[in-house]
């Protein structure tokens, strides 16, 4: 109903006041011919990459930003994107280091083929070990260093103890057995005696030295009969310091 038709209704009913109030209130709540359509609120529909992760499954940190293709945890403790992969193989090296006492440990790659593995002591720049390796991940060879720069030979290197040698056939004079190999290199004594049947290694912080012992070597007494002692060689930088003969047990 027209505004103008309230105005007359309420001029014919003005000595009804109950009834002009009626009329007023109906016009203030709804009257008039147009209707206001309220529609009810609805949520917009949530966003595929609200947490990060985009239609084709990636991690994405953007609207424009490029899919994250993994995530690597660095010194801090917290997480990096990692966004591209290179299309060549890596060539290269990668240094870790261990959590648990700080020591350094070096990957050599090439052509994304692991190559060589070095580690070091904690706290130093002194090789501990070095490993290199073959196309199919077979060790090549492994070398050892000590802390204080020597190197470890490995009981493989040595040659086993074998009677066949003729330092441990021959009837030896004790006195030339004792002088003969003084001060000689140890490669010397590997060639005659072959392997000690036990070596024992002793280090300070300045110095290393090793013992061999010859189990059962024969030599002459005074009435030129065959005993078999014990001989002890004393070792030190690849050299025999000093040989002594003890009875053997």
């Amino acid at each position: 109903m027209p505004f103008a038709d309230y105005y007359v209704v309420f001029r014919t009913m003005k000595k009804h006041s109950l009834l002009a109030g009626l009329v007023i209130l109906a016009a203030a709540c709804g009257g008039g011919d147009k209707k206001t359509d309220r529609k009810a609120l609805t949520p917009p529909p949530p966003d595929p990459t609200a947490n990060g992760e985009d239609l084709n499954g990636e991690m994405s940190d953007g609207d424009d930003a490029e899919p994250v293709k993994f995530l690597i945890k660095r010194e801090d403790g917290l997480l990096y994107a990692v966004k591209s992969v290179s299309d060549l193989p890596y060539s290269g090296k990668i240094e870790e280091m261990s959590q648990t006492d700080g020591s350094l440990s070096v990957k050599n790659y090439q052509e994304g083929v692991l190559i060589s593995f070095d580690e070091y002591f904690s706290g130093s720049e002194q090789k501990k070990s070095s490993t290199t390796f073959d196309a199919l991940g077979e060790v090549l060879k492994k070398e050892e260093w000590r802390e204080d720069g020597t190197k470890v030979v490995a009981a493989s290197q040595l040659p086993k103890a074998n009677s066949k040698y003729i330092g441990r056939n021959v009837k030896w004079d004790e006195n030339n057995l004792t002088n003969i190999y003084r001060d000689k290199p140890t490669s010397t004594v590997i060639k005659v005696f072959g392997a000690p049947n036990d070596r024992k290694i002793r280090k300070t912080a300045t110095t290393r030295t090793e013992t061999w012992v010859y189990n059962n070597i024969k030599v002459l007494d005074f009435n030129d009969s065959v005993t078999l002692r014990t001989l002890i060689f004393e070792i030190s930088k690849n050299k025999v310091m000093s040989v002594q003969l003890e009875n053997a047990p």
